[in-house]
């Protein structure tokens, strides 16, 4: 028996893979098709994505071949902006551009191929999950080769179906969908061409109320359209070779391209009621699904993964109780309700079929940028700033859990400059201000610390790094907070210590003389979480 079966190989379920290799969990993935769908779909992954990809040991593969985003404005009919989504050309606070432009076929190659990486870890091609039974103990899955059409059946601990919109586990489980009534038809238009087209690096949405349309620069001559069908047109009318040249030629010669791929897709706003049934977790697009207007489908699949994969180990490993497991989706249901509410409510703005509506609109956000501080924060909007929800955190915390915390450069013992989270990957980390947690903490049973792989890090200031005027248990790790940020957040909260979650998340924050208090909350939290 493995530990984890994962039903399907798409961006969810892979990334889960290599977060449970990482921690030594035994896991085996079955997906119907033979390879990677070669043809591109989402398009762009957040700085929150590049951090979980770092987690899992491949960010240096995935950002070889993923340029930052140059940024997404959303015009109106005389081509004015009216808003767009933040992008910095730095880094944000975790560390990496705001957003990245992707091929997402070249990103699951890199994350199949982190799969070589772990002997406890195998991918079943051209394999289908068509079944599941359960017990206390565990899972039967019943797989179909796909090839010899041949069935079998293999047991594991779980099952993680990421097997896409139209799941068979989810139906065989009986799950509903909460419908947001939105069904839209659009048709995606993937051109290539032999060099640089003379078009926009920045991401454009036409809010045109004859025809909405989405432009996509991918870089390296890659381009993407994306066209509402008007009523009464059908994927059968629109998706004709000499429809799609007409429909693309107000912006680029359809000579001068190579139509790489069309597809007519219907935008859904669909979200599982249960993400959890007994043994069995909905991950990715089997959850949910969301139209593509502020490029969180694949995003929102890895959060899940992310989410799920360090409460299963702890589990799996006996650090924690198995009912910390329903935390899974009282944390992540509202942040992706927030973001499927979002793009419908951003969609019916785009979508602006009634022409006096349209000006209405165009002359409102006309007006509304007549105000600095409203102009400003109308090109600054964020599209996926939504906290999770109630779960594994400190019920008394007085900071702002349910967020994640920075990932500053960061200067190690031996003075390698890292990003943060590389100083104690997947592990619980108990941070000190100026102060060595295990030396503060005498009355703190370090033997439970231990058990749970809490990390104990000190964060020393530039000058105290210089002058060695510090003390540090050996085994507590110290670091050097050479640009200052740990330190600023800290002030800013008024708190001398902060615990984090293996995925980064805040569990809680302490000053001085209240660390026993916060350990004691951790402890009671993995064996019997807060309730929601």
């Amino acid at each position: 028996m493995v530990d984890v079966i994962i039903s399907g190989c798409g961006p969810a379920g892979v990334i889960a893979a290599n977060l449970l290799g990482m921690q030594g969990i035994s896991t085996v993935v079955f997906d119907r098709e033979k390879d990677i769908f070669p043809l591109p779909r989402a398009v762009v992954i957040d700085d929150d994505i590049a951090r979980i990809i770092q987690s899992a040991g491949l960010i240096d593969k995935v950002l070889a071949v993923s340029p930052s985003s140059k940024g997404y404005k959303f015009l109106d009919q005389s081509g004015n902006p009216m808003f767009g989504f933040k992008r910095s050309g730095g880094c944000t606070k975790n560390g990496y551009t705001a957003t990245l432009s992707i091929r997402q076929p070249e990103i699951e190659a890199s994350l199949r191929q982190g799969l070589d990486r772990f002997p406890h870890v195998s991918l079943h091609t051209e394999h289908q999950v068509e079944g599941v039974v359960q017990d206390e103990k565990g899972v039967t899955v019943t797989v179909r080769d796909v090839q010899s059409n041949t069935l079998k059946e293999v047991e594991g601990k779980y099952l993680l179906a990421a097997e896409g919109a139209r799941s068979i586990i989810r139906k065989q489980l009986g799950i509903e969908l909460h419908d947001y009534q939105y069904d839209h038809l659009w048709l995606i238009v993937d051109v290539l061409a032999k060099e640089e087209l003379d078009l926009p690096e920045m991401n454009l949405q036409y809010c045109n109320p004859d025809r909405p349309t989405t432009y996509i620069y991918h870089g390296k001559g890659q381009y993407r359209w994306e066209i509402m069908l008007k009523p009464g047109e059908t994927a059968e009318t629109v998706n004709r070779e000499e429809v799609i040249k007409k429909l693309i030629s107000p912006w680029v010669d359809p000579a001068k391209v190579e139509i790489e791929r069309t597809a007519v897709y219907k935008f859904h706003a669909l979200l599982a009621k249960e993400w959890r049934k007994g043994r069995v977790f909905l991950l990715g697009d089997t959850a949910h699904q969301m139209p593509p207007f502020l490029g969180q489908g694949l995003s929102s699949g890895m959060r899940d993964a992310h989410n799920l994969v360090w409460k299963l180990s702890m589990v799996l490993k006996g650090q924690a109780d198995e009912k910390i497991l329903d935390t899974y989706q009282t944390e992540r249901y509202p942040h992706v309700a927030g973001i499927i509410e979002k793009a419908v409510k951003l969609g019916k703005i785009i979508q602006i079929s009634d022409q006096k509506l349209a000006d209405l609109r165009d002359e409102l956000l006309r007006n509304l940028h007549d105000f600095p501080n409203v102009s400003e924060a109308l090109h600054g909007l964020e599209r996926s700033s939504f906290p999770i929800g109630k779960g594994v955190h400190d019920a008394k915390a007085s900071v702002s859990t349910g967020m994640l915390f920075i990932q500053p450069q960061v200067e190690k013992k031996d003075g390698e400059m890292v990003l943060f989270d590389e100083v104690a990957c997947s592990r619980f980390i108990l941070l000190g201000i100026k102060r060595d947690p295990l030396a503060a903490a005498e009355s703190v049973d370090c033997t439970e610390l231990a058990r749970l792989s809490v990390k104990s890090i000190m964060v020393v200031a530039s000058d105290e790094a210089a002058s060695g005027e510090f003390k540090a248990h050996p085994e507590t790790g110290v670091i050097v907070d050479r640009e200052g940020k740990i330190a600023a957040w800290c002030q800013e909260h008024e708190v001398d210590y902060v615990l984090l979650r293996p995925d980064r998340y805040v569990f809680g924050a302490c000053r001085a003389g209240e660390l026993n208090e916060l350990m004691i909350s951790l402890v009671g939290a993995l064996r019997e979480p807060q309730r929601v």
